[in-house]
């Protein structure tokens, strides 16, 4: 199922094999187990087992789904043998064998067509059509037949593997193991392994999932024998057979019948759940886990009544919570885990009303903050999204209404307009619970400034921006972007805010406005904000990756440039997973889960070192192999992987990474699995003594990250041709104190005296530039980059101090 072909060749006649499945009358033609093994040449079509009883699949629903099939041929043997036929082929088969043996099966095709109808059909559409048709039969089990392909012309491979959906190690994992075997033994195939899989339609089905890829139709002689009939015969019986030893074993059900979707005045709700066994199979008491917000606890189980229960052992905060409980019968077989989510909600008991400023001076026209904390019975945080209601004499709508975040509702009144001294009251409530607490206004109040931090492009308010004057930190906005300070703690001084995602905005205090509002740009448009982006070290730990001749070890590069692009992204608004943050091994499986368990929308792998693929699944799609060049692979089948690969690779040959960047198809396990699009950069390894040299340089480690991350932004939308550069060239006596060079706050580089550095991808307007060496700041100041695609702003320094 690996690659496409470019043409359509004839090969066997599906609809001779679905007129003997279909015909009124001719359902004794599908010959489950014939009365003796059949030798096709090292494939066999078996008897059934004595221990498989084959009854179990009767009124099980299953969903057949013959991969590819229309526009999507998938591979093509060297014999013009369409992967979609011989699928359909098995699949029919099976259809038949199964039907007879009394299941409800459905099949997501019957022909040679797409499964999505509509005329934009694309890859992406027909597979979640795929997913749809099997949701909408909510199947016991979702089997999806393939046959793999080597993108290596003449490729002699040929194994079995068979993918369960990598999410659900229990009833997935289970029928794959049973398929797994008959079809181990029927094709007598020695080169065969189980493998976790998240391709989409196993990703995206609710329920137990398996696809299978017995053989490989790249290979010659298979290919020839995938055209016949018996070996698709016997493919189909050795699913069949797996099928029914699955289900022959029971499949246990649990339902998680309480608490309720929310339990008020409840902190410490009985768990209960429903165990239903199957085939009369018990249940292993010793296989039950059940998890609450995701840690383990002990629940007990009561056979005579089939119920598994937890008491908690102390009570649970307000809010929304989450409960699994998962289990085996005695013979193996897990029950689909069962998940719910319940709210805790306890009626407020205490609330404290305080306000960060309490005496205003008159006429003052700053806004003050009335802050709320809301605790039930047992001191503990309300629920969130708890309706509170303020009220004030004066400087305040009433009543005004705020909701709770964290246990804490907040509004703003402007207390101190024109009148004499006097006393101002407000207060809240909250259910049946009020406070009320005084504000002053005297004549000999001292003065106080009020900040809002807005997003200059959405002009939203930034939370959690830091405040410093003159390098002194201040403190943080609030939620609202509210932030205020004593006069005496900012007269006469610059006043700076800062945000991840955000240019450093540096103000005269004496200028500012009463109230004042401070707009912060976003780093690139904000394109990067939200952004949730996977990046993977390559090996690590054990895995060592090329070691040069001194010493210098792939792995160590590996993280190193990764750790930088973290740097470069967070900073820039984006949340960023590593795979592994220090010298530890990370399996391929644990990568990918990983992006996957953040709900990675990039996946970025960066190696040193030539290819490092995937021992599980894949070679590189005829790569070449030359040390001094840079690759960026992506899966053959993902359009937003190569563009993301392309962008890559554009920016790591422009600067000046390596000589030629190439843009290769591979599949490799992380690209082949991994739900977002995804690529892997290898860049050049420690080859030489020369190379080590180079390599062990940081400034070649924040080089290669900077082209990543400049390759991010093109693949996430900045357009290129409405950026600028800002080259800045360093220059001075002292060539040992090189100088570390930072703009907005987030894209830190380092630049010997004599060289220069061009950032690139910058979005029009103004930006800001440090530049330390020696530990201190000898330039800090704004640059303008103007709105061309050749408009260049060049900083030139001339002395280094």
């Amino acid at each position: 199922m690996k690659k496409k072909a470019a043409s359509r060749l004839p090969c066997i006649s599906i609809s001779l094999v679905l007129a003997s499945l279909t015909l009124g009358g001719c359902a004794r033609q599908v010959v489950v187990t014939p009365q003796a093994a059949l030798d096709y040449g090292q494939i066999t079509l078996r008897q059934a087992p004595p221990n498989i009883d084959v009854s179990a699949l009767r009124g099980r629903r299953i969903v057949l789904d013959p991969g590819h099939g229309g526009s999507f041929v998938g591979a093509i043997g060297p014999n013009n043998l369409r992967e979609a036929d011989v699928n359909l082929g098995v699949a029919l088969y099976l259809w038949g064998m199964l039907t007879q043996a009394g299941a409800e099966v459905h099949l997501t095709r019957t022909d040679d067509s797409n499964v999505y109808k509509a005329a934009d059909i694309e890859v992406k559409k027909d597979l979640h059509a795929r997913v749809e048709f099997a949701q909408a039969h909510d199947p016991d089990l979702f089997v999806s037949l393939h046959h793999n392909a080597d993108v290596l012309p003449g490729a002699k491979r040929n194994s079995l593997e068979t993918y369960f959906k990598m999410k659900d190690p229990g009833p997935s994992l289970d029928a794959a193991q049973h398929i797994h075997k008959q079809l181990a033994l029927s094709l007598n195939q020695p080169d065969n392994a189980i493998l976790p899989g998240n391709y989409h339609v196993l990703r995206e089905f609710a329920g137990p999932a398996v696809l299978g890829e017995p053989s490989f139709i790249s290979h010659a002689f298979n290919a020839f024998r995938l055209g016949l009939a018996p070996t698709q015969r016997v493919e189909a019986q050795a699913y069949f057979l797996g099928i029914a030893e699955y289900f022959a074993k029971g499949v246990p059900k649990v339902e998680i019948i309480e608490p309720l979707a929310a339990s008020p005045n409840d902190a410490r709700p009985m768990i209960v759940a429903r165990v239903t066994a199957d085939r009369g199979v018990p249940i292993d008491p010793a296989s039950i886990e059940m998890r609450i917000d995701g840690a383990p606890v002990s629940a007990t189980f009561d056979p005579a009544s089939s119920l598994v229960h937890y008491l908690p052992e102390r009570r649970f905060s307000n809010g929304n919570h989450t409960v699994d409980i998962s289990l085996r019968n005695v013979n193996g077989n897990a029950a689909r885990t069962a998940a719910t989510e319940f709210d805790v909600v306890m009626p407020p008991a205490y609330i404290l009303l305080d306000t960060n400023i309490r005496t205003v001076p008159l006429n003052n026209k700053q806004q003050v903050r009335l802050a709320a904390k809301i605790f039930d019975a047992d001191a503990m945080p309300i629920a969130d999204g708890t309706r509170a209601e303020f009220t004030a004499s004066e400087g305040l709508s009433s009543p005004a209404v705020s909701y709770t975040t964290g246990g804490e509702a907040i509004v703003y009144l402007a207390p101190g307009g024109a009148g004499g001294p006097r006393t101002i009251n407000a207060s809240i409530r909250a259910g049946d619970l009020s406070h009320n607490v005084n504000l002053y206004v005297r004549d000999d109040a001292p003065s106080f400034s009020v900040f809002h931090v807005f997003d200059a492009t959405r002009n939203a308010p930034v939370a959690n921006a830091l405040v410093t004057v003159d390098g002194r930190p201040l403190g943080y906005t609030d939620r609202a972007g509210y932030f205020a300070a004593g006069a005496g703690e900012i007269s006469g001084s610059f006043l700076t805010v800062s945000a991840p995602g955000y240019i450093p905005r540096t103000v005269d205090c004496a200028s500012l406005a009463k109230p004042s509002f401070v707009k912060l740009k976003p780093i690139a448009d904000g394109l990067l904000f939200g952004k949730k982006i996977a990046i993977d070290p390559q090996l690590g730990g054990e895995e060592k990756g090329q070691t040069g001749p001194t010493g210098v070890r792939s792995s160590d590069l590996n993280l190193r440039a990764a750790r930088y692009l973290a740097e470069f992204l967070k900073a820039s608004g984006a949340q960023v997973v590593l795979t592994r943050e220090s010298d530890m091994t990370a399996t391929l499986l644990r990568r990918v889960e990983l992006a996957e368990q953040s709900a990675a929308e990039l996946f970025i792998s960066i190696g040193h070192g030539g290819l490092v693929l995937s021992p599980l699944n894949g070679e590189s799609a005829g790569a070449e192999t030359r040390p001094a060049d840079a690759y960026s692979l992506h899966y053959p089948n993902s359009k937003d992987g190569a563009r993301l690969a392309a962008t890559i690779a554009g920016h790591i040959e422009v600067l000046g990474v390596a000589q030629r960047a190439l843009v290769q198809p591979a599949t490799d396990f992380v690209l082949t699995h991994t739900a977002a699009p995804a690529t892997i950069v290898a860049l050049p390894g420690p080859s030489s003594a020369e190379t080590e040299d180079r390599l062990r340089d940081p400034d070649v480690a924040r080089r290669e990250a900077y082209a990543v991350y400049c390759g991010i932004l093109e693949y996430i939308g900045l357009e290129k041709e409405r950026t600028g550069r800002l080259v800045v060239r360093v220059r001075g006596e002292d060539k040992s104190a090189p100088a570390l060079i930072t703009l907005d706050g987030a894209l830190t580089v380092r630049c010997a005296s004599g060289s220069d550095f061009t950032f690139r991808c910058l979005a029009p307007g103004e930006h800001r530039l440090q530049v330390l060496t020696g530990g201190k700041t000898i330039q800090d100041y704004t640059v303008v980059i103007e709105a061309n695609q050749t408009a260049v702003a060049e900083v030139v320094i001339t002395a280094l101090q």
